[in-house]
């Protein structure tokens, strides 16, 4: 038999290796959903449903830290979870948690106590109105550069911020120094 030569690159090869990817990527995008869906399905507990929230996030981006937030902004109650943070800031988080409803969830007051329905994906020093106390720390621990706020009904508000990744693009590790980039970008 005379062997068959290989597909010869042209614009349909690459034009279908992009297609491939695409239906790759959005494979994975679903294959995460559904395994979250399993996780979720037989929780009844807030905190570990924010838990396992936290961690399907960080998950597929690689983020080695996290922060989940589900707030009643109007009270300033509700729950932090957080991933890969030293104990001492992770415990901060808790006591801060007027400080982070005030920051990330000012349109609550525009709204008359309501929060917005759509999701606000921010970038650090860029929130409106971030300003640091006069301490000179941050409410979100450094390095946690992706943030995302949403409202859940119209008491509650969520926060996610996630960073930096395991494997920086350099093929570094990510140690999250003060002012590094995420890399999550």
């Amino acid at each position: 038999s005379i062997p068959t030569p290989g597909p010869i690159p042209g614009p349909n090869v690459e034009s279908a290796l992009a297609q491939q990817r695409e239906l790759d990527r959005k494979r994975l995008h679903l294959h995460v959903l559904l395994e979250t869906s399993r996780e979720l399905s037989g929780m009844l507990q807030p905190r570990a449903i924010l838990e396992t929230f936290l961690l399907t996030a960080m998950g597929p981006l690689g983020a080695v830290r996290g922060v989940a937030v589900l707030a009643r902004p109007g009270s300033a109650q509700g729950l932090v979870a957080s991933r890969g943070l030293p104990k001492a800031d992770a415990e901060a988080l808790e006591g801060r948690l007027p400080d982070i409803c005030d920051l990330y969830f000012p349109y609550r007051d525009a709204l008359a106590g309501s929060p917005a329905a759509k999701v606000r994906v921010l970038a650090r020093g860029k929130v409106h109105g971030e300003t640091p106390p006069p301490g000179g720390e941050s409410i979100l621990p450094a390095g946690l550069d992706i943030l995302l706020t949403w409202g859940v009904d119209e008491e509650h508000c969520g926060l996610l911020a996630l960073g930096p990744r395991l494997v920086a693009e350099q093929g570094q590790a990510s140690g999250g120094a003060a002012g590094q980039d995420s890399g999550l970008a």
